[in-house]
Formats: C-alpha cells, structure tokens, sequence
C-alpha cells in the first residue's frame, strides 16, 4: 500500500508539471491582449493545478500502480508474497486500498478546493483579456454593464451559472431614471429574452414612484453572447453539488439538460475509473513476461490510458446525438473498464 501511495506521487509528481506546461505555452498566446500578462498566465496555470489533477486522477492511478507494482516486481517482491500464499485478488485489493485514498482526495478536492480556484481563474483572466473596459462588463462585489440609457447590476451568480439579485436602471436623454426593475434571478435562454423571476417594476411619472409586482417577465438583454459566456462560469468548473443543482434548475425551468448531467455523471463515475485503472495495473505487474522492464510497462500503460480517454469522449458524444441516457453515456467506459480488469486479474499467474 506504501509502494502504491508512493507511486500515484511520483506519477502526479510527472504528469502535472508536463502537462502544465502545455496550458503554459497555451495561456502565454494571450498575453499580447489587454492587461493578460505573463504573471497572470502564470497564475492562471497556477490555480487551475487542483483541476489538472482531478483530470489527470485516473492516469495517476494507472501510472503510479504500474510504476510502483513493477519495481515490487523487478525486486521480485511480489514473487515472494505469492509464494508463501498472498493470492492475486490480495494484491490487487491492498493497491485498491490505496487508491480510495486517492479517490477521497480528488472528490474532496473537487467539491472544496478545484472549483472555487478554477472560477476564481476563469475572472481573472476574463478581467485581464478584457483589459478592463473592452468587455463592457466590470466585476467586484458585483458585475455592471451599461448600454445606452440602460445599467445592469447582477449582485450574485447562483451555482455559477444563474444570475440572481438583479437590477436594471433605465435612464432618459436628461439622466433622469424612469424605471427601475429588480428581480430575484434571471433565467438565460440561448438567442432569446432573458426570462426575469420574483419581478419588482418601479416605474417614475412626474417623478412619482409606481410599483408593480410580477412573477416574471421577459427582458430582452443588450449583453453579447460573449459577455453572457463572461457572466457565467464554465460549466467544467462547477463542483459536482453546484453541476446537480443547476442540472436540477434547467429540468424545472424545462431547458435542456443532458449535456450537463452528462458532466454530472462523469465526475460521479471519476472514481469507478480510477478504481478500474488500479485494478487494471496488477496484471501488467503480475502478468508481464520475465525480465520486461518498468520502462515498457510504463508505456504500455500509457497507451491504454489515452485509449480510455479516446474511447470516454467517444462514448460520450455519441451517447449524447443518440439520446441515450446520461448515466449509461459517463458510466459505460468505466464499467467495461473494471470488467476487463477483473477479467485480465482472473488470467494472471
């Protein structure tokens, strides 16, 4: 369990900085726009690492099992074991119990750490491409945008993804305000009206108030399809409670849902696949020919790593231009994934 644990580290300790330096290179593209820097791609890169490793879990999982079996296997420690009796099943479970570890790790770093890093990310890049001005939308305790003689102040985001504690501000020629809305939270449809709930109309004649109350109305936005995708956070970066919660809003509102409870159910099947990569590291240590090296094994390891990666985003598009179910579309790779495991452990000798 030890040589397992030791392994995922190494392996992390591996994969992150490469293939953080790929989002690196990626980020230091846009740092002629605006006020993006090369501090800031740094820090960009820097907060999403939580993100990168949930990501990367299953590869870690798979890597490190296979990096530190096969040293235990060169040593031929794990001949020694077998021979006084500790069967394969045994082994495989004592590299699993490690990986629950792991699997509680990333699920916790999911849910408390990646996402608010990853969000916090996202404004901050989204507040330095835009140079501060050029977006028309400006964050703090809150997020502005004006248009003519109209302001809109959305005071909070809802899971991320929903604007709540609205208010609009028209203005005539002279400055004057005449009319003034207030709503609970706004409900955005792709290419038309947003759809305003909890509603409060104050409308100003000669000066004097006239309230109205609605449960909802439309309001027809002035924002632009990429200031809206500034205003909300990338889908990617919601914790799984956040992703649930906003899946549940567009099935009451009855907006299309699958694509995100899709997402929804990939992060919940994240730790069937990283059981299933564990598992599937045992025969290539138990079942490699005498005298392969940790070098090729490795590799091998490798391969299969990116082939369930193809065959996951596969799997997933296709699920989703079928219509099959979300559950059956994130679930099925890791399901055939732990058979294929458990079938190859059952061949090992």
């Amino acid at each position: 369990m030890r040589a397992v644990a030791g392994g995922f580290v190494l392996a992390a300790a591996v994969l992150l900085p490469l293939f953080s330096f790929v989002d690196l290179v990626e980020q230091l593209d846009a740092t002629d726009q605006g006020h993006y820097g090369i501090a800031q791609a740094f820090a960009y890169v820097g907060l999403t690492l939580p993100r990168r490793l949930i990501a990367l879990g299953p590869f870690v999982a798979l890597l490190g099992s296979i990096l530190a079996l096969g040293i235990l296997a060169s040593h031929r420690e794990l001949t020694a074991l077998r021979s006084v009796g500790v069967s394969t099943a045994q082994i495989a479970l004592a590299a699993l119990k490690s990986g629950i570890v792991l699997i509680l790790l990333l699920a916790a770093t999911d849910q408390f750490i990646a996402s608010p890093l990853q969000q916090r990310a996202f404004d901050m890049r989204s507040d330095a491409l835009s140079g501060g001005s050029d977006s028309g939308l400006e964050s703090g305790a809150a997020l502005w945008a004006r248009h003519g003689g109209q302001v809109l102040r959305v005071g909070a985001l809802r899971l991320g993804r929903i604007p709540a504690a609205i208010e609009i501000f028209h203005f005539n020629t002279e400055g004057e305000l005449v009319r003034y809305i207030c709503a609970d939270y706004a409900e955005i449809r792709r290419h038309d009206p947003w759809r305003l709930h909890g509603v409060l109309v104050k409308t100003f004649v000669a000066g004097i108030p006239v309230t109205t109350g609605r449960s909802s109305m439309a309001w027809q936005t002035f924002l632009t399809p990429a200031q809206i995708r500034l205003l909300q956070k990338p889908a990617e970066s919601l914790s799984p409670l956040q992703l649930y919660g906003y899946v549940q809003y567009l099935r009451s509102t009855g907006q299309a849902a699958r694509v995100y409870a899709v997402m929804l159910w990939q992060k919940l099947g994240l730790p069937l696949t990283t059981a299933a990569m564990i598992l599937l590291a045992v025969p290539f240590s138990i079942g490699a020919p005498r005298g392969a090296s940790i070098g090729s094994r490795i590799a091998l390891g490798a391969v299969v790593g990116v082939g369930v990666y193809l065959a996951d985003q596969i799997v997933a598009s296709a699920g989703l231009l079928l219509g099959l179910s979300p559950p059956l579309i994130a679930l099925a790779p890791g399901v055939i994934l732990l058979v294929v495991a458990l079938a190859a452990l059952g061949k090992a000798r």
